[in-house]
């Protein structure tokens, strides 16, 4: 999501930013304009389903077991993202402190023209770094999208989506 928010950023304000690094991203995720209506339904149906906090107790062993069932990190890498959206009452009880409606479907996603057309209003050097092990398989992405940027470069690494967290090294 980072490297997304990144490139959109650079795209719409471009005098404020002077580089770009988008790991495992290669601009916004797309969908045809057929999906309209089907977006937009889905977008409503689950923010409705998450409009109230509910308060519950979070055992954080088993919030790493069912993220790394979902996705592809080392359960070391899930705690320690999931201890960041946790806070602790006087009791010690662990709360989800994040708002849910943030795991929500988004309500629009963009036609892949008009991506394209954000994407050339991006004037600095962007980096793109996919990771050889990720569902988002920017090796074959990039290619595709590479004509959409002034000064863009792709760099593959060895790791998951999470690829900053599980080879530091060589992503710094």
């Amino acid at each position: 999501l980072g490297g997304i928010l990144a490139s959109l950023f650079a795209a719409l304000f471009p005098e404020k930013v002077t580089a770009v690094i988008s790991i495992d991203a290669c601009g916004p995720l797309t969908e045809t304009e057929e999906t309209t209506a089907a977006q937009m339904r889905d977008a409503i149906m689950s923010r409705h389903a998450k409009s109230r906090n509910k308060l519950r107790i979070v055992d954080l062993d088993d919030a790493v077991k069912a993220r790394c069932k979902v996705s592809d990190i080392p359960a070391e890498h899930a705690r320690s993202i999931l201890s960041r959206n946790l806070t602790q009452d006087a009791g010690g009880h662990c709360f989800w402190s994040s708002d849910p409606k943030l795991r929500t479907k988004s309500t629009l996603r963009l036609t892949e023209k008009q991506a394209e057309s954000l994407m050339r209003a991006i004037v600095c050097p962007i980096l793109f770094i996919g990771a050889s092990n990720s569902f988002k398989n920017l090796e074959t992405v990039f290619p595709n999208r590479k004509g959409w940027f002034l000064n863009a470069q792709y760099e593959q690494l060895v790791g998951g989506h999470h690829i900053h967290m599980e080879n530091t090294d060589d992503v710094g």
